[in-house]
């Protein structure tokens, strides 16, 4: 098995796996394209405090402010991208953007994964910065991986509400059955 073919099928292990379930529960009004973009605009959030922040605190200098400056242009153009690519496949047909996407997923995936790998020799001063920096990575790949999911035709959901309940039953008693 040569590395594009095992690449591939961990991407599509991935999705159809882990993401594609969960799509499959999403409420009647969310569609997994509407999920993965929150998770993007979330992704900007994370990297603008995670690019400014230091800017800030720690006293950069003007060619780090600059840098960062043209970081965050190219996340936000990123973004306002992706919110006019939205999928115009059919209603049966499979996600365009399931292949169209598919080395962006595993790009940002192993950028991820070399930044876990980052943390672990961290100095205290910018491990923060650091740690904020994956979350947002990890919230754009999560993003990437719910654009790609193939959103199921509204009949076929299988339920239109969250009904998992975090509550056992006898695990929590009424005050009232409480005796002193």
């Amino acid at each position: 098995m040569q590395l594009a073919e095992m690449a591939r099928r961990v991407d599509d292990a991935i999705l159809d796996g882990c993401f594609q379930p969960i799509v499959n529960r999403l409420p009647q009004k969310m569609t997994a394209w509407s999920l993965g973009t929150s998770f993007h605009v979330g992704a900007v959030l994370f990297y603008i405090v995670s690019f400014i922040g230091p800017v800030i605190f720690v006293g950069a200098s003007a060619d780090v402010l600059v840098q960062t400056l043209f970081a965050i242009a190219w996340i936000i153009t990123l973004v306002l991208v992706f919110q006019r690519f939205r999928p115009h496949g059919q209603q049966n047909a499979m996600n365009p953007s399931r292949i169209m996407l598919r080395s962006m997923r595993l790009w940002s995936l192993a950028i991820l994964l070399y930044g876990i790998y980052g943390l672990h020799g961290i100095e205290p001063a910018m491990g923060l910065w650091e740690y904020l920096d994956v979350c947002a990575r990890a919230a754009l790949v999560i993003g990437l991986y719910f654009m790609a999911c193939q959103s199921p035709p509204p009949g076929m959901r299988r339920s239109s509400k969250w009904k998992y309940s975090f509550r056992r039953r006898g695990a929590l008693k009424p005050a009232s059955s409480l005796r002193l």
